[in-house]
C-alpha cells in the first residue's frame, strides 16, 4: 500500500449519528488494518459527544476502539476554553456556539 496515513475531517452533519463515524473508522481500520487514521478535530469531539451523550473522554476512548490513531490539531482551543486555561475566542461567540 502505498499510503500510510489517512486524514478524515468534517464530522458535524446534522442527521448523522455518532454509530455513523465509529462504523466508518472501524471498516477503514478493518480493509486497511496497517493504515494510521489520523481523524476529526477537536471541535466535531466535542460534537460527538455532545450527540453520543458520552463524556469526551468516552467519545474519545470508543473511537480509539474504532480504529482512530490520533488527531488533527485545529480546534483545541475549544478544550482549553473547557478547562478553564484559555479565552473566548471571538470567532466562537456566534449563536449556537461554546456553551
Amino acid at each position: 500500500m502505498p499510503y500510510s496515513e489517512l486524514h478524515i475531517v468534517g464530522g458535524l452533519h446534522p442527521d448523522w449519528p455518532f454509530t455513523y463515524y465509529l462504523e466508518m473508522v472501524s471498516a477503514i481500520k478493518k480493509d486497511f488494518p496497517k493504515l494510521h487514521i489520523k481523524a476529526f478535530t477537536a471541535v466535531e469531539i466535542d460534537y460527538f459527544s455532545k450527540i453520543s451523550g458520552l463524556s469526551i473522554e468516552e467519545t474519545l476512548k470508543t473511537l480509539k476502539r474504532c480504529g482512530l490513531g490520533s488527531m488533527p490539531g485545529g480546534g483545541a482551543e475549544i478544550f482549553a476554553l473547557r478547562s478553564g486555561t484559555g479565552s473566548v475566542l471571538k470567532r466562537y461567540q456566534v449563536k449556537g456556539g461554546l456553551r
